[in-house]
């Protein structure tokens, strides 16, 4: 797959984007080339069973989608708790589609991330009461900071579990998404 023929995002370089909004375009631009890629395999791929940290990478690919919605829900004003059932039940109604049905409605997260991007302060406090940790005040980019990190660390997962499975995986490092932009 070939980085110069993804979704053009606004440029890296965009000085009118705020550092978290530029995160975010690498989050949605790596996580389209891992799933894209995996996409590409064989549908029993997708849910074939192995020894990892998700039993198969269309799990892994669930467990994404659902933690960014769920993130985006908070961001939002839902409360933990609240977050939690929304968790619960994409996670529930995801298990049985097709992996592209999943890649479709996370997508349309994607574009929900956008619009609030686009409209929130990103510098304010926002209050995140959690129900283990407890209540503290944290800038809105850093949490979008912490979705960006998530997804990090579940690509890592889905390129190991590609790997395990005899296929390859794709670059997503951040350089390789700011050589991608710069070409745009």
């Amino acid at each position: 797959m070939d980085i110069n023929q993804e979704k053009a995002f606004p440029s890296s370089g965009n000085t009118d984007l705020h550092p978290a909004q530029r995160q975010f375009n690498y989050h949605e631009w790596a996580n389209r080339r891992v799933i894209t890629s995996i996409l590409e395999l064989p549908a029993e791929e997708h849910r074939r069973r192995i020894q990892s940290t998700f039993a198969s990478l269309s799990e892994a690919i669930i467990h994404m989608y659902a933690i960014d919605a769920r993130w985006l829900s908070v961001l939002s004003g839902a409360s933990f708790e609240e977050s939690g059932g929304l968790l619960m039940k994409l996670t529930d109604e995801s298990k049985e589609m097709p992996l592209e049905e999943v890649w479709a409605r996370y997508n349309g997260i994607y574009e929900r991330y956008h619009v609030f991007l686009k409209e929130a302060d990103l510098d304010a406090l926002f209050e995140l009461a959690h129900p283990q940790f407890g209540v503290f005040h944290i800038k809105l980019s850093e949490v979008i900071q912490h979705v960006v990190n998530h997804g990090t660390y579940h690509r890592g997962n889905l390129s190991s579990m590609l790997r395990q499975l005899g296929n390859k995986s794709v670059p997503t490092d951040y350089m390789f998404y700011l050589f991608a932009e710069s070409r745009q």
